[in-house]
């Protein structure tokens, strides 16, 4: 953090050094200045050093290297096209300045990404220890679902999604003033929590995250429990976050024999409008909330 207020600080003394030599002549002749668009150069140069990953891969001298050529061709460019008349010093002053410039990026690049870093081990600490991904935790689904053949047993999979414009829109103040990634990785860190709560301890819960949405895997349930459960998650994540909830469930062996199968039918389901109607039915015959809007 320390880094962070020092690169911000030399970012605006930058800035300031900047904009009063725009107002110095460095000659005898009238008009030899800082040509009039460095500040542009270095605007786009700090706007794309922190948005594109591209030039975080080359070496801080390429990159110097690579901006300062293109710098001098564009200034060549408007020469040839008779709207500038280059200066040798000016322009070696200019490519120093910029030189400057993607050092100083370079640094912000880095103190940001080490911040979003942090942040990511902050709120992964807010997922229970229960919720896995799926890679983590394969084995069980499989046992549980070999479990269920051999004995006959009911197993239903919960498909809970968050309405993705709420992660953005829809929350409480005081997180959407935040950015939206951050918020987003708040919500469904929440969400874990309330569907940790609100689940069995036999319950698998995995969390995946393109979509950002939610598995739960019931052994020994009937698709009926499983609803009254969907009912208890979707009524406390709006209650407590007001983030709607799209949701789906599929039943082994009605719907599936495999984990395959029953992903690929609870997917069906959340994209099918006519599952959407039929949920918020349920909503309101339970006494919940609609789970999407």
């Amino acid at each position: 953090m320390r880094n962070i207020r020092k690169n911000l600080f030399l970012l605006i003394v930058y800035s300031f050094i900047i904009f009063n030599l725009h107002q110095v002549n460095f000659s005898d002749v009238p008009n030899v200045k800082l040509s009039w668009h460095l500040g542009i150069w270095i605007a786009l140069l700090f706007s794309l050093d922190i948005a594109l990953s591209f030039f975080h891969r080359i070496s801080i001298y390429a990159a110097i290297t690579l901006w300062g050529i293109t710098y001098v061709a564009f200034g060549l460019l408007l020469q040839f096209l008779g709207f500038q008349q280059i200066n040798a010093q000016i322009m070696i002053l200019e490519i120093f300045l910029l030189a400057v410039a993607v050092i100083l990026s370079r640094e912000i690049s880095s103190n940001l990404a080490e911040v979003d870093s942090t942040l990511d081990k902050l709120f992964l600490s807010a997922f229970s220890g229960r919720t896995s991904t799926l890679e983590a935790i394969a084995e069980d689904v499989k046992l549980e679902l070999t479990r269920s053949r051999r004995y006959q047993h009911p197993l239903t999979l919960l498909m809970l999604e968050p309405d993705p414009s709420s992660l953005r829109e829809e929350l409480k103040p005081t997180i959407s003033e935040i950015s939206n990634n951050l918020a987003r990785r708040y919500t469904m860190g929440s969400i874990s929590q309330i569907i940790n709560q609100e689940a069995r301890r036999t319950d698998i819960i995995i969390r995946e995250s393109n979509p950002d949405r939610f598995i739960v895997i019931c052994p020994e349930t009937p698709s009926i429990n499983s609803q009254i459960l969907v009912n208890r998650i979707i009524t406390s994540t709006q209650e407590k976050l007001g983030v709607p909830m799209a949701w789906s469930i599929a039943a082994f062996p009605e719907e599936g024999i495999t984990f395959e199968g029953l992903l690929h039918k609870a997917e069906e389901k959340l994209n099918d409008p006519k599952q959407y109607t039929l949920n918020a039915q349920h909503d309101d015959m339970m006494g919940g909330e609609n789970h999407k809007s």
